[in-house]
């Protein structure tokens, strides 16, 4: 009886999948039998655990896969914000998802060959001259002393990464060559006192180093590629390709998009509440959300606060946060803004000094508006 209560539901769930499958002849694999979350416009950014089949490490528990280019230069790109390691990036296909639970079920996030690359397992950057694991219990994030995550910055549709590697800072972005076929580091490193590793992928991976290095250069050390990158007194600013057809370019700015960039939602979805009727004690008011949008966008709520001024703020487990205005006597027109993307299931929010925090399955958030144009630019790790 405990074998069949516990297999009948997954039975039927593989049922469903094939048969979903097998229902959209003519899709390529990577979107045929997917569910609305992975149809949904996810922003670009999507924090998860995913599995990465016929790769190591094969498990990369706080991922964060990001987007880039166009659907001709279409590339995946995951990073590992516990291990401050960018860990393979795919062309072509995103992340898929399972069906239970509409995607949100288990760690049913995965991509699958072929890889443009593969990193090591391991921390993306060397304690010293050594890529050994430093976590004394080999879980959680690295310690600070080796490296940390600050958060990352959305700056029109670029993604750049902060964190500190022992006490120097560090600003990263990626984007994708000509075709797909190959992905561009760029890094942005503050003034440092001694040598810096940075592991690349594994001896097969191909790659070049680029613009301003300070004498950097890839090397291979035992199984591994690494960039070395001498100590300066002044920040670098490089860019590192990896790819067959390694094509670069020049290396971007990364401090001036730390600022806030183009507001990527201007336009917020309007629709009409709904005030409770009755003359009992308690009447209830109805805040309609956008159910139907043109993104596709998912709405299933997971906790809200509200700012001094009245609006309310509220995250998705789908990985968003909204912000809603308009909340007023008459709920004749509620403004609902996207604020933030590509969160890891948020379930709760709290709204302290007009700043919002999320608490999700890798972290607790700060968001920080910089430019005040209504949308979050920096997505703090607190």
């Amino acid at each position: 009886m405990r074998f069949m209560k516990f297999f009948l539901p997954v039975f039927l769930t593989f049922l469903l999948a094939v048969g979903s499958v097998l229902g959209q002849k003519g899709k390529p694999w990577w979107e045929a039998g997917q569910p609305r979350w992975a149809t949904s416009d996810l922003g670009g950014v999507f924090s998860a655990t995913i599995d990465l089949r016929g790769a190591k490490p094969a498990t990369v528990f706080k991922a964060i896969a990001v987007s880039l280019g166009d659907k001709a230069n279409r590339i995946t790109a995951v990073c590992d914000s516990e291990m401050l390691s960018l860990v393979t990036a795919v062309p072509e296909h995103g992340v898929m998802f399972n069906t239970y639970r509409d995607g949100l079920g288990g760690s049913g996030h995965w991509l699958g060959a072929p890889y443009l690359f593969n990193n090591l397992p391991g921390p993306g950057w060397a304690m010293g001259a050594s890529f050994e694991d430093s976590r004394e219990d080999k879980s959680g994030p690295l310690p600070a002393k080796h490296a940390q995550y600050r958060g990352l910055y959305r700056h029109g549709e670029s993604t750049i990464f902060s964190y500190t590697v022992g006490d120097v800072g560090v600003l990263e972005m990626f984007d994708a060559g000509p075709g797909g076929k190959s992905l561009r580091r760029h890094i942005e490193i503050d003034a440092a006192k001694a040598e810096m590793l940075l592991s690349v992928g594994t001896a097969a991976t191909v790659a070049k180093v680029l613009g301003d290095a300070g004498g950097a250069e890839i090397v291979q050390v035992d199984e591994r590629k690494v960039l070395k990158i001498p100590a300066h007194a002044k920040p670098l600013r490089l860019q590192l390709v990896i790819g067959a057809d390694a094509q670069g370019g020049k290396a971007r700015d990364l401090r001036a998009m730390t600022k806030g960039g183009k507001a990527r939602y201007p336009q917020p979805l309007v629709t009409k509440g709904e005030l409770g009727s009755g003359k009992g004690a308690y009447v209830v008011d109805t805040i309609t959300p956008p159910f139907e949008n043109p993104g596709k966008v998912l709405f299933r709520f997971g906790g809200h606060d509200f700012f001094s001024g009245g609006d309310a703020a509220v995250c998705t487990m789908d990985g968003d946060v909204w912000v809603v205005s308009g909340i007023d006597g008459k709920l004749e027109k509620l403004s609902w803004r996207r604020f933030a993307t590509g969160l890891f299931q948020p379930l709760g929010l709290r709204i302290a000094g007009d700043k919002v925090y999320v608490l999700g399955r890798d972290q607790i958030t700060r968001l920080h508006d910089l430019n005040g144009d209504g949308e979050a630019d920096f997505y703090e790790c607190f």
